[in-house]
Protein backbone atom coordinates (compact mmCIF):
# COMPACT_ATOMS: atom_id res chain seq x y z
CA UNK A 1 0.00 0.00 0.00
CA UNK A 2 2.42 2.93 -1.22
CA UNK A 3 -0.05 5.57 -0.50
CA UNK A 4 -0.60 4.68 3.18
CA UNK A 5 1.68 6.08 5.93
CA UNK A 6 2.45 2.35 7.03
CA UNK A 7 3.13 1.17 3.69
CA UNK A 8 3.98 -2.72 4.77
CA UNK A 9 2.09 -5.14 7.12
CA UNK A 10 -1.11 -7.56 7.07
CA UNK A 11 -4.34 -5.22 5.81
CA UNK A 12 -7.24 -5.46 7.84
CA UNK A 13 -10.85 -3.72 6.96
CA UNK A 14 -12.66 -2.14 9.74
CA UNK A 15 -15.65 -0.47 10.40
CA UNK A 16 -15.56 2.34 13.42
CA UNK A 17 -17.02 4.96 14.32
CA UNK A 18 -16.48 8.69 12.72
CA UNK A 19 -16.64 10.40 16.13
CA UNK A 20 -14.79 8.48 18.54
CA UNK A 21 -13.39 5.60 16.11
CA UNK A 22 -14.51 3.17 18.01
CA UNK A 23 -14.28 -0.21 16.31
CA UNK A 24 -17.15 -2.04 15.45
CA UNK A 25 -15.72 -5.03 13.39
CA UNK A 26 -12.65 -5.73 11.96
CA UNK A 27 -11.68 -8.10 8.94
CA UNK A 28 -8.32 -9.54 7.77
CA UNK A 29 -7.75 -9.63 4.50
CA UNK A 30 -6.21 -13.13 2.91
CA UNK A 31 -6.07 -12.53 -0.43
CA UNK A 32 -7.53 -13.78 -3.24
CA UNK A 33 -10.10 -16.34 -2.58
CA UNK A 34 -9.40 -20.04 -2.54
CA UNK A 35 -11.04 -21.08 -5.56
CA UNK A 36 -8.83 -19.02 -7.87
CA UNK A 37 -10.75 -16.28 -9.58
CA UNK A 38 -10.51 -12.28 -8.93
CA UNK A 39 -12.96 -11.42 -6.27
CA UNK A 40 -15.55 -9.87 -7.96
CA UNK A 41 -17.39 -6.31 -6.16
CA UNK A 42 -14.46 -6.62 -3.68
CA UNK A 43 -15.78 -3.42 -2.31
CA UNK A 44 -19.03 -4.33 -2.00
CA UNK A 45 -18.34 -7.64 -0.62
CA UNK A 46 -16.16 -6.36 2.62
CA UNK A 47 -18.92 -3.21 3.64
CA UNK A 48 -21.57 -5.88 3.58
CA UNK A 49 -19.56 -7.88 5.80
CA UNK A 50 -18.28 -4.90 8.48
CA UNK A 51 -21.48 -3.67 8.72
CA UNK A 52 -23.81 -6.53 9.15
CA UNK A 53 -25.91 -5.95 12.27
CA UNK A 54 -26.06 -2.44 11.60
CA UNK A 55 -29.55 -0.89 11.92
CA UNK A 56 -30.45 3.65 11.15
CA UNK A 57 -26.91 4.62 10.65
CA UNK A 58 -24.87 5.96 7.98
CA UNK A 59 -21.53 4.40 6.25
CA UNK A 60 -18.79 6.84 4.85
CA UNK A 61 -16.57 4.90 3.04
CA UNK A 62 -13.60 5.54 0.04
CA UNK A 63 -14.12 5.72 -3.51
CA UNK A 64 -12.80 2.21 -3.22
CA UNK A 65 -16.09 1.03 -2.17
CA UNK A 66 -18.44 3.33 -3.30
CA UNK A 67 -21.07 2.28 -5.70
CA UNK A 68 -24.74 2.72 -6.41
CA UNK A 69 -25.27 -1.09 -6.17
CA UNK A 70 -23.83 -0.94 -2.56
CA UNK A 71 -26.26 1.92 -1.63
CA UNK A 72 -29.00 -0.17 -3.02
CA UNK A 73 -27.95 -3.19 -0.73
CA UNK A 74 -27.44 -0.85 2.26
CA UNK A 75 -31.07 0.58 2.13
CA UNK A 76 -32.35 -2.72 2.22
CA UNK A 77 -30.84 -2.70 5.62
CA UNK A 78 -31.95 0.94 6.41
CA UNK A 79 -28.60 2.11 6.09
CA UNK A 80 -27.49 5.10 4.33
CA UNK A 81 -24.11 6.13 2.57
CA UNK A 82 -21.83 9.06 1.49
CA UNK A 83 -18.97 8.48 -0.56
CA UNK A 84 -16.21 9.15 -3.25
CA UNK A 85 -17.17 8.13 -6.67
CA UNK A 86 -14.44 6.58 -9.37
CA UNK A 87 -14.96 8.13 -12.34
CA UNK A 88 -14.38 4.74 -13.91
CA UNK A 89 -18.34 3.60 -12.94
CA UNK A 90 -20.56 2.80 -15.70
CA UNK A 91 -23.54 4.18 -13.75
CA UNK A 92 -22.54 7.50 -14.05
CA UNK A 93 -24.07 10.18 -16.29
CA UNK A 94 -21.59 11.45 -19.03
CA UNK A 95 -22.83 15.10 -18.11
CA UNK A 96 -21.43 14.92 -14.30
CA UNK A 97 -18.48 13.46 -15.75
CA UNK A 98 -17.40 16.68 -17.74
CA UNK A 99 -15.20 19.39 -16.47
CA UNK A 100 -14.59 21.13 -19.49
CA UNK A 101 -15.78 24.53 -19.89
CA UNK A 102 -17.46 24.73 -16.20
CA UNK A 103 -17.32 27.42 -13.52
CA UNK A 104 -14.92 27.35 -10.47
CA UNK A 105 -17.03 26.29 -7.29
CA UNK A 106 -20.38 25.02 -9.65
CA UNK A 107 -21.91 21.78 -9.24
CA UNK A 108 -24.19 19.68 -10.63
CA UNK A 109 -26.44 17.40 -9.30
CA UNK A 110 -28.47 13.95 -10.48
CA UNK A 111 -31.44 12.48 -8.58
CA UNK A 112 -32.92 8.82 -8.70
CA UNK A 113 -35.80 8.12 -6.46
CA UNK A 114 -32.99 6.67 -4.02
CA UNK A 115 -29.56 7.96 -4.69
CA UNK A 116 -28.38 11.47 -5.08
CA UNK A 117 -25.54 12.20 -7.51
CA UNK A 118 -23.44 15.47 -7.09
CA UNK A 119 -20.40 16.93 -9.59
CA UNK A 120 -17.99 19.76 -7.56
CA UNK A 121 -15.51 21.74 -9.47
CA UNK A 122 -12.94 23.24 -6.66
CA UNK A 123 -10.44 23.63 -9.55
CA UNK A 124 -10.33 24.65 -13.05
CA UNK A 125 -10.82 21.12 -15.06
CA UNK A 126 -11.16 18.81 -12.03
CA UNK A 127 -14.16 17.61 -10.61
CA UNK A 128 -15.10 15.56 -7.17
CA UNK A 129 -17.71 12.95 -7.65
CA UNK A 130 -19.70 12.11 -4.88
CA UNK A 131 -22.87 9.36 -4.40
CA UNK A 132 -25.28 10.00 -0.91
CA UNK A 133 -28.40 8.38 0.17
CA UNK A 134 -28.76 10.12 2.77
CA UNK A 135 -29.15 13.56 1.13
CA UNK A 136 -32.94 14.01 -0.78
CA UNK A 137 -31.88 17.89 -2.00
CA UNK A 138 -29.74 20.19 -3.63
CA UNK A 139 -28.51 21.72 -0.83
CA UNK A 140 -25.13 24.24 -1.29
CA UNK A 141 -23.61 25.70 1.70
CA UNK A 142 -23.11 29.75 2.31
CA UNK A 143 -19.39 29.23 2.17
CA UNK A 144 -17.06 31.33 -0.08
CA UNK A 145 -16.34 27.97 -1.82
CA UNK A 146 -20.08 26.95 -2.43
CA UNK A 147 -19.23 23.19 -1.23
CA UNK A 148 -22.29 21.09 -1.18
CA UNK A 149 -23.57 19.86 1.89
CA UNK A 150 -22.70 16.29 0.68
CA UNK A 151 -19.01 17.14 0.46
CA UNK A 152 -19.27 18.96 4.16
CA UNK A 153 -20.70 16.13 5.74
CA UNK A 154 -17.90 13.60 4.18
CA UNK A 155 -15.36 15.82 5.43
CA UNK A 156 -16.13 15.57 8.49
CA UNK A 157 -17.19 11.86 8.70
CA UNK A 158 -14.23 10.74 6.52
CA UNK A 159 -11.50 10.26 9.16
CA UNK A 160 -12.40 7.68 11.55
CA UNK A 161 -10.33 5.03 10.62
CA UNK A 162 -7.21 6.93 9.70
CA UNK A 163 -7.28 8.58 13.35
CA UNK A 164 -7.87 4.63 14.44
CA UNK A 165 -4.30 4.09 12.84
CA UNK A 166 -3.16 6.77 14.67
CA UNK A 167 -4.26 6.49 18.35
CA UNK A 168 -3.04 2.86 18.11
CA UNK A 169 0.51 3.56 16.87
CA UNK A 170 0.77 6.14 19.59
CA UNK A 171 0.53 3.61 22.39
CA UNK A 172 0.88 0.07 21.02
CA UNK A 173 1.92 -3.39 22.60
CA UNK A 174 3.87 -4.05 19.16
CA UNK A 175 6.99 -6.38 18.90
CA UNK A 176 9.46 -7.13 16.40
CA UNK A 177 8.62 -10.47 15.18
CA UNK A 178 7.88 -12.48 12.09
CA UNK A 179 5.35 -14.82 13.12
CA UNK A 180 2.11 -13.24 11.46
CA UNK A 181 -0.29 -14.76 14.24
CA UNK A 182 1.56 -12.37 16.84
CA UNK A 183 1.31 -9.12 14.42
CA UNK A 184 -2.61 -9.54 14.41
CA UNK A 185 -2.89 -10.73 18.06
CA UNK A 186 -0.81 -7.42 19.28
CA UNK A 187 -3.34 -5.56 16.94
CA UNK A 188 -6.16 -6.81 18.57
CA UNK A 189 -4.52 -6.29 22.04
CA UNK A 190 -4.33 -2.42 20.59
CA UNK A 191 -7.78 -1.91 19.33
CA UNK A 192 -9.75 -3.61 22.40
CA UNK A 193 -7.30 -1.80 24.50
CA UNK A 194 -8.44 1.87 23.09
CA UNK A 195 -12.45 0.30 22.85
CA UNK A 196 -11.92 -0.09 25.74
CA UNK A 197 -11.05 3.28 26.46
CA UNK A 198 -13.59 4.85 24.46
CA UNK A 199 -16.54 3.11 26.60
CA UNK A 200 -14.91 4.03 29.66
CA UNK A 201 -14.67 7.86 28.54
CA UNK A 202 -18.32 7.72 27.88
CA UNK A 203 -19.40 6.22 31.12
CA UNK A 204 -17.28 8.49 33.65
CA UNK A 205 -17.07 11.74 31.39
CA UNK A 206 -15.77 13.48 34.54
CA UNK A 207 -12.71 11.27 34.92
CA UNK A 208 -9.50 13.45 35.00
CA UNK A 209 -10.88 16.35 33.55
CA UNK A 210 -8.59 19.05 31.55
CA UNK A 211 -5.54 16.12 31.76
CA UNK A 212 -4.15 15.29 28.36
CA UNK A 213 -2.90 11.61 29.31
CA UNK A 214 -6.22 9.99 30.08
CA UNK A 215 -5.63 7.23 27.95
CA UNK A 216 -2.09 6.63 29.28
CA UNK A 217 -3.11 6.68 32.43
CA UNK A 218 -6.27 3.85 31.48
CA UNK A 219 -3.77 1.88 29.91
CA UNK A 220 -1.20 1.37 33.18
CA UNK A 221 -4.40 0.53 35.17
CA UNK A 222 -5.81 -1.60 32.89
CA UNK A 223 -2.16 -3.70 33.13
CA UNK A 224 -2.76 -3.73 36.91
CA UNK A 225 -6.19 -4.91 36.99
CA UNK A 226 -5.83 -7.26 34.65
CA UNK A 227 -2.15 -8.93 36.29
CA UNK A 228 -3.44 -8.28 39.85
CA UNK A 229 -5.66 -11.51 39.87
CA UNK A 230 -2.85 -13.79 38.63
CA UNK A 231 -0.12 -12.66 41.01
CA UNK A 232 -2.67 -13.10 44.22
CA UNK A 233 -3.40 -16.55 42.89
CA UNK A 234 0.16 -17.60 43.29
CA UNK A 235 1.70 -17.32 47.25
CA UNK A 236 4.51 -17.71 46.50
CA UNK A 237 6.51 -17.58 42.42
CA UNK A 238 6.98 -21.17 41.71
CA UNK A 239 9.79 -23.07 42.10
CA UNK A 240 11.94 -25.68 39.83
CA UNK A 241 11.13 -29.23 40.98
CA UNK A 242 14.38 -30.95 42.15
CA UNK A 243 14.99 -33.94 44.42
CA UNK A 244 14.90 -32.95 48.14
CA UNK A 245 18.50 -34.48 50.13
CA UNK A 246 18.61 -36.37 53.42
CA UNK A 247 18.53 -33.32 56.17
CA UNK A 248 15.09 -31.62 53.99
CA UNK A 249 13.44 -34.34 52.75
CA UNK A 250 9.91 -34.73 55.12
CA UNK A 251 9.26 -38.15 57.33
CA UNK A 252 7.81 -40.98 55.71
CA UNK A 253 5.97 -44.30 57.15
CA UNK A 254 8.72 -46.86 57.10
CA UNK A 255 5.73 -49.59 56.27
CA UNK A 256 3.80 -47.72 53.63
CA UNK A 257 6.67 -45.15 52.42
CA UNK A 258 4.08 -42.39 51.85
CA UNK A 259 3.97 -38.80 53.04
CA UNK A 260 2.62 -37.66 56.25
CA UNK A 261 -0.75 -35.21 55.73
CA UNK A 262 1.30 -31.92 55.96
CA UNK A 263 3.92 -33.27 53.25
CA UNK A 264 3.47 -30.40 50.42
CA UNK A 265 2.42 -32.03 46.66
CA UNK A 266 5.78 -31.46 44.85
CA UNK A 267 7.72 -33.62 48.03
CA UNK A 268 9.98 -36.36 45.35
CA UNK A 269 8.13 -38.59 47.91
CA UNK A 270 5.22 -38.49 45.75
CA UNK A 271 6.71 -40.04 42.77
CA UNK A 272 7.18 -43.29 41.90
CA UNK A 273 10.07 -45.26 44.67
CA UNK A 274 12.97 -47.02 42.49
CA UNK A 275 12.43 -51.02 42.39
CA UNK A 276 15.57 -52.64 44.53
CA UNK A 277 17.68 -54.60 41.94
CA UNK A 278 17.54 -58.75 42.59
CA UNK A 279 20.18 -59.92 44.66
CA UNK A 280 21.36 -63.58 43.69
CA UNK A 281 20.60 -66.70 46.55
CA UNK A 282 23.60 -68.01 47.67
CA UNK A 283 25.10 -71.31 46.69
CA UNK A 284 25.01 -74.13 47.98
CA UNK A 285 28.80 -75.76 49.39
CA UNK A 286 29.13 -79.00 46.73
CA UNK A 287 32.07 -80.12 48.70
CA UNK A 288 32.76 -78.86 52.14
CA UNK A 289 35.99 -77.80 53.69
CA UNK A 290 37.88 -80.06 55.81
CA UNK A 291 37.77 -77.61 58.88
CA UNK A 292 33.95 -77.41 58.51
CA UNK A 293 31.97 -78.23 61.56
CA UNK A 294 30.10 -81.60 60.78
CA UNK A 295 27.09 -79.81 62.53
CA UNK A 296 25.14 -76.63 62.09
CA UNK A 297 25.03 -74.16 64.76
CA UNK A 298 21.91 -74.93 67.10
CA UNK A 299 20.31 -71.38 66.05
CA UNK A 300 20.82 -72.18 62.53
CA UNK A 301 17.32 -74.02 60.59
CA UNK A 302 18.11 -76.97 58.36
CA UNK A 303 18.12 -76.02 54.43
CA UNK A 304 17.26 -78.12 51.47
CA UNK A 305 20.52 -78.80 50.18
CA UNK A 306 19.32 -79.17 47.01
CA UNK A 307 18.16 -75.48 46.65
CA UNK A 308 20.16 -73.44 50.05
CA UNK A 309 16.09 -72.40 50.82
CA UNK A 310 15.06 -72.12 54.22
CA UNK A 311 12.00 -74.31 54.61
CA UNK A 312 8.32 -72.86 54.85
CA UNK A 313 7.86 -72.93 58.12
CA UNK A 314 11.32 -70.22 58.89
CA UNK A 315 10.53 -67.05 60.13
CA UNK A 316 10.93 -64.27 57.84
CA UNK A 317 13.93 -62.53 59.84
CA UNK A 318 16.11 -65.98 60.13
CA UNK A 319 19.61 -65.47 59.20
CA UNK A 320 19.90 -68.15 56.84
CA UNK A 321 18.11 -65.42 54.17
CA UNK A 322 21.29 -63.00 54.38
CA UNK A 323 24.33 -64.16 52.32
CA UNK A 324 26.47 -67.33 54.13
CA UNK A 325 30.20 -65.95 54.52
CA UNK A 326 32.81 -68.22 53.46
CA UNK A 327 34.77 -69.23 56.14
CA UNK A 328 38.71 -68.97 55.89
CA UNK A 329 40.66 -72.45 55.40
CA UNK A 330 42.20 -73.61 58.70
CA UNK A 331 45.16 -75.22 59.52
CA UNK A 332 45.16 -79.23 59.63
CA UNK A 333 46.19 -80.75 63.71
CA UNK A 334 49.13 -82.29 63.54
CA UNK A 335 49.30 -85.69 65.39
CA UNK A 336 51.63 -85.67 68.56
CA UNK A 337 54.86 -87.18 68.11
CA UNK A 338 54.36 -88.84 71.72
CA UNK A 339 51.00 -90.27 70.66
CA UNK A 340 50.29 -93.71 72.91
CA UNK A 341 50.97 -97.25 72.05
CA UNK A 342 47.50 -98.05 72.52
CA UNK A 343 46.34 -95.43 70.11
CA UNK A 344 44.86 -97.42 66.44
CA UNK A 345 46.30 -96.17 62.97
CA UNK A 346 44.12 -93.62 62.41
CA UNK A 347 44.97 -91.67 65.68
CA UNK A 348 41.46 -91.78 67.03
CA UNK A 349 39.69 -93.97 69.32
CA UNK A 350 37.85 -97.00 68.65
CA UNK A 351 33.42 -96.78 68.83
CA UNK A 352 33.82 -99.10 71.63
CA UNK A 353 36.21 -97.18 73.97
CA UNK A 354 34.49 -96.23 77.10
CA UNK A 355 34.80 -92.46 78.20
CA UNK A 356 37.02 -93.25 80.99
CA UNK A 357 40.07 -94.54 78.75
CA UNK A 358 43.24 -92.99 79.51
CA UNK A 359 43.59 -91.91 75.91
CA UNK A 360 40.40 -89.05 76.71
CA UNK A 361 42.39 -87.54 79.26
CA UNK A 362 46.15 -87.37 77.21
Amino acid sequence: MPIKPAKYGIKSWVACDAKSSYAWKMQVYTGKPTSGGPDKNQGTRVVLDVTDGLRGHNVTCDNFFTSYELGRQLLKRNVTMVGIVRKNKPELPSALIASKEREVFSSKFAFTPTTTLVSYLPKKNKNVLLLSTLHTEAEISHRQDRKPAMILDYNCNKGGVDNLDKVIGTYSCRRMTARWPLVIFHNIIDVSSYNAFVIWREINPSWMPRKRNKRRVFLEQLGKVLVTPFIERRERPPTHRRICSSSTAPATAPATSHCPSHCPSHCPSHWPLPQPLPQPLPQPLTQPLATAPATAPATAPATDPATGHCPSHCPSHCPSHWPLPRPLPQPLPQPLATAPATAPATSHCPSHCPSHCPSWGK
